[in-house]
């Protein structure tokens, strides 16, 4: 069995046709993307989660949070995105700033896109 197959599988099983668990499920792989993509853009820059909480102001447990898509309720789009601005301008216009290109966002599910 390969992995697709099992997760049609666990999805067949779990979800099915129930919209409350696809809307559930949905949500869950948002995170999932989102938290993979904080943890990139974080990388990218070369920061601990103390360096970027310091040059944020958001608390280093709640990056933490973000990071392992370890919080209840909808995706924190905007708390990424607003980490993502503020190490633009903080880190990319510095003399040491990144000359790598930043990486892409993932695309996200309709469910991302309404709590925005």
């Amino acid at each position: 069995m390969s992995p697709k197959d099992g997760f049609d599988k666990l999805h067949e099983w779990y979800v099915d046709d129930d919209p409350l668990e696809a809307v559930i499920c949905d949500e869950e792989r948002d995170k999932s993307k989102l938290a993979e993509e904080a943890y990139r853009l974080r990388m990218h820059y070369k920061l601990s989660l103390e360096e970027l909480s310091g040059l944020t102001g958001i608390a280093a447990n709640e990056i933490d949070d973000l990071e392992e898509g370890d919080y209840l309720g909808s995706p924190r789009r905007q708390l990424f995105l607003a980490i993502k601005s503020i190490l633009r301008s903080r880190c990319d216009e510095s003399p040491g700033g990144s000359s790598e290109s930043e990486p892409k966002l993932l695309s996200y599910g309709a469910s991302m896109r309404e709590n925005d």
